[in-house]
């Protein structure tokens, strides 16, 4: 994607559009960085150490699969392998209250991402209008 943003920042700046390709090759450099910081910190940790080992408490629940729908915090069932175990977590958590969790708002920051893209494509595709 930063490649694709230096490269349009090349033709825009041939057509004499030096804000809009300042605004494109920036965006193009942040998301050259971003890829390079993402692949430096995947190959900086081997594959088996990845997955942390078990502890007493993840080896007492037995953790299913993922079942997080779009746009939606992460969720998984759980179950007690061992009862007495169980029995004496189910009394250390009886005085406690589920939380309240607010429902997620990352569909909010997207609408908002999109509306800033939407913005900047506009400035980018019609550079003098409103402008006297």
């Amino acid at each position: 994607m930063g490649i694709f943003f230096l490269y349009v920042t090349i033709g825009v700046m041939s057509k004499g559009a030096a804000m809009q390709a300042w605004i494109l090759g920036y965006i193009g450099i942040a998301c050259l960085v971003f890829w390079i910081i993402g692949i430096r910190g995947a190959a900086r940790v081997p594959w088996y150490e990845r997955v942390p080992a078990q502890t007493s408490v993840t080896s007492a629940f037995d953790f299913g699969d993922e079942k997080t729908e779009l746009l939606e915090k992460s969720r998984r069932s759980y179950s007690i392998r061992n009862a007495d175990f169980g029995e004496r977590f189910a009394a250390l958590n009886a005085d406690m209250h589920p939380s309240r969790n607010r429902r997620s708002g990352r569909w909010k920051m997207i609408v908002v991402l999109i509306i800033l893209l939407a913005i900047l494509a506009a400035a980018i595709i019609w550079p003098n209008v409103g402008m006297s």
